[in-house]
């Protein structure tokens, strides 16, 4: 017997409605239909067979969810609202890695389900090395690092324009602490290597992850080990080779203009450029708000998605944004997605595999701010609560409701479900 959506679930449907009338539509790149917080779709963008061809039996099935976040950003308040939120303990895991774990507590549970999390660090790891931290030059404890791993995140990217915050130094210091706590890291590595491709294997399904950044703040100086800076011959010429001997080839992209919420046509043109190569995914960052996603339909026939930017996953920017005095796009800077991609493979019983994405959807994330404290919520998990009282959280649900279907048209959903 079929379910009636109930009054609550219809009051949020007008709202989500009304919100999406309002924002109109401004992105001019191909938009993919992307499901929010349900089970991605078991039938969504598989290539085509050749004219002629036949579908093979099947005898081995794999399937793998990329998840992926936006930019890490320690600014001084996000590092005081740590500090704040420290437990006592004699470790790093009794005492919430010194605070560091509160910022991602909210959204724990949801970064763990994906086989590998991604996330841009985008600040050195460097104590020993510490030229000081201010506006537009960053520097976070070792805390931060093992924070994220607990937290859920599996590899993060260390190619952004703030590598060299604290000098050349403090790069391969921030190397060194990512791999004491065990936290794998692209975009940063010995020359000629150091876009930093590291290779995942997940349920028999191959991956081969690399960053680059576009440009640095600070010179890398002349050390042997550095952060990955992008040239396009020699990056393609790096993807082409991945996906030769990968099923799977995901790269990394610091690039784009700061806030602006759709990608630039020179953006367009290189992420395309990278999926012929053979890029199956393209995790973008550094605007700072988020981009459109975009199914790439590639001369091949497979796809590739590329997520242009996936803008702020914990930061202290936007902090004095009120969402009933301040236009919307003041708030973007806070408004984040988990996105997550759903990879299969298939080999017949002839040997012969058919690696494709086969869906994506994504999880509205929302960056609290409130008296000094800062967190990540997931805007489900936050209207769900605020469900018991409705009334007295009125302007909080309008708020929640409001960034929801800015994140929706920012990332191209035509199709807004309900939730399970």
């Amino acid at each position: 017997m079929e379910e009636r959506p109930t009054k609550n679930q219809l009051i949020r449907a007008a709202w989500l409605a009304g919100w999406i009338f309002l924002a109109g539509c401004q992105a001019t790149t191909h938009r993919v239909s992307l499901t929010r917080n349900t089970a991605p779709p078991v039938s969504a963008i598989r290539p085509a067979l050749p004219p002629g061809a036949s579908a093979q039996p099947q005898s081995v099935r794999s399937q793998i969810v990329l998840g992926a976040v936006g930019d890490v950003m320690m600014h001084g308040a996000v590092k005081e609202s740590a500090a704040a939120h420290r437990t006592i303990g004699a470790d790093r895991l009794s005492d919430n890695d010194q605070g560091y774990g509160f910022l991602f507590a909210a959204v724990k549970a949801e970064l763990e389900k994906p086989d590998l999390m991604f996330a841009n660090l985008e600040t050195p790891i460097a104590p020993k090395a510490d030229q000081g931290s201010r506006s537009f030059v960053f520097n976070a404890p070792v805390a931060t690092a093992s924070a994220l791993k607990h937290a859920g995140i599996d590899v993060v990217s260390v190619a952004n324009n703030h590598s060299y915050d604290q000098g050349p130094k403090g790069f391969i210091e921030t190397l060194e602490h990512l791999d004491e706590v065990g936290l794998p890291y692209v975009g940063g590595g010995r020359v000629p290597d150091e876009f930093g491709e590291r290779t995942f294997n997940l349920k028999g399904i191959s991956i081969a992850m690399m960053g680059w950044a576009q440009f640095f703040n600070s010179p890398p100086g002349n050390e042997s080990i550095r952060a990955a800076l992008f040239e396009t011959n020699r990056a393609e010429a790096v993807v082409r080779s991945a996906a030769r001997r990968a099923d799977v080839v995901v790269v990394s992209l610091h690039w784009g203009q700061e806030y602006r919420m759709t990608p630039r046509p020179e953006e367009v043109a290189l992420a395309h450029r990278l999926a012929e190569a053979g890029a199956t995914v393209i995790l973008g960052h550094h605007p700072h708000v988020l981009e459109p996603v975009e199914i790439y339909h590639r001369r091949d026939g497979s796809r590739s998605l590329i997520a242009y930017s996936l803008g702020n996953f914990i930061s202290n920017q936007s902090r004095t944004y009120q969402f009933d005095s301040m236009p919307e796009k003041e708030g973007a800077p806070r408004d984040g997605a988990l996105l997550r991609v759903t990879i299969t493979k298939e080999v017949d019983l002839h040997g012969i595999a058919q690696v494709a994405i086969q869906g994506a959807d994504y999880i509205p994330l929302w960056t609290e701010n409130s008296q000094g404290t800062l967190q990540v919520v997931s805007i489900d998990a936050a209207l769900a609560q605020l469900q018991s009282q409705p009334i007295l959280n009125k302007n909080k649900q309008s708020l929640y409701l409001g960034r929801e279907a800015v994140i929706a048209k920012t990332l191209g959903a035509d199709v807004i479900q309900g939730k399970q």
